[in-house]
């Protein structure tokens, strides 16, 4: 889908940055952020339990990481071979194998990204080929005003530091996949295996026209 890039972000765990890595304030400051507010409930989420129910698991079981794009982005072509390298790279990451696997989070920062559009064009260029490797991306930054899923007037995906970021694909993930059948596909694919293909097709196309 992109050419091939060579990743110039280094990851790291969250509880384990160096002392003098590069962009230690940046991470240090993304890493308060997810401890302070994606772990805690919130008056306007519109249900109970944290903004993101995930965060808290990942960080104690050290499989949050972050790392830094130093690089401006002018075009989100860049940005999007940049991610579609990372999406490799977080395969290869500690904690792939077993039940803990959907717990691993990567947060890419993007501190010198100002235009903020470069950052959502790109995440739209990244979802389908993310979805058909059974993971999700998401677009953080300030001021992004993306509705949460239970209340639209509350805005999850408003960040201090603008970033990307990816993670497994998860079972309540269906209302994000919802708009297109080769989505949904997907997720059938990965939720219900035991569903054989033919079955799991005829889904999709009663979906699609219901939709």
């Amino acid at each position: 889908m992109f050419e091939e890039a060579d990743s110039t972000v280094q990851l790291f765990s969250a509880g384990a940055i160096p002392p003098g890595a590069r962009m230690l304030t940046e991470m240090n400051e993304a890493c308060t952020w997810a401890q302070t507010f994606l772990t805690q409930p919130h008056a306007e989420l519109g249900r109970s339990g944290a903004v993101c129910p995930f965060t808290k698991s990942s960080l104690d079981k050290g499989l949050f990481w972050v790392g830094t794009a130093e690089d401006h982005f002018l075009a989100a072509e860049s940005l999007a071979t940049l991610m579609s390298d990372m999406a490799s790279r977080f395969l290869e990451l500690p904690g792939e194998q077993g039940k803990e696997a959907i717990f691993k989070t990567a947060l890419i920062l993007l501190p010198s990204i100002t235009n903020y559009r470069v950052i959502d064009q790109a995440h739209e260029l990244l979802k389908s080929d993310f979805i058909s490797k059974g993971l999700m991306i998401g677009q953080f930054y300030p001021g992004c005003d993306a509705p949460g899923l239970w209340n639209p007037a509350f805005h999850p995906l408003d960040a201090p530091i603008p970033m990307l970021v990816v993670r497994h694909m998860v079972a309540t993930d269906f209302p994000f996949l919802a708009s297109r059948c080769d989505w949904v596909e997907r997720y059938l694919r990965k939720f219900a295996p035991a569903l054989p293909s033919g079955v799991r097709s005829a889904i999709v196309q009663q979906f699609d026209k219901v939709a």
